[in-house]
């Protein structure tokens, strides 16, 4: 098992948990999502988004190219969640969860470069 494969699978459950809460629409997640006056369409279609990435980088562990284009796909949904908290001025604690996010899809995305 080398490293590349277990950051894409962290990274695949923490991006399919992220869309679970959007889908599920958790008052929390609703809350944030108003604040930042997001129609719950589009929120929906971020949520589809972090699903497809999680799916393309876990097929990407046998098809590189795929993974790879998905795993950057999931760098970009990180800096856009990292965004909107710096937006929202939220403190550190609530930001946290998107800054894993980002520092996992970035890390498992650097492996999945140098291993193709």
């Amino acid at each position: 098992m080398t490293a590349a494969f277990v950051f894409t699978v962290l990274t695949a459950m923490v991006f399919l948990a992220a869309a679970w809460v959007k889908f599920a629409e958790k008052s929390h997640t609703m809350d944030t999502r108003d604040r930042l006056g997001i129609s719950p369409g589009r929120y929906r279609m971020i949520g589809a988004a972090e699903v497809a990435g999680a799916i393309g980088a876990l097929i990407g562990l046998a098809l590189p190219a795929l993974g790879i284009a998905a795993l950057a796909g999931l760098v970009l949904v990180s800096v856009g969640a990292c965004l909107a908290q710096i937006k929202l001025r939220n403190p550190f604690s609530d930001a946290r969860l998107a800054i894993v996010a980002l520092v996992l899809s970035a890390t498992a995305l650097a492996l999945q470069i140098a291993t193709s």
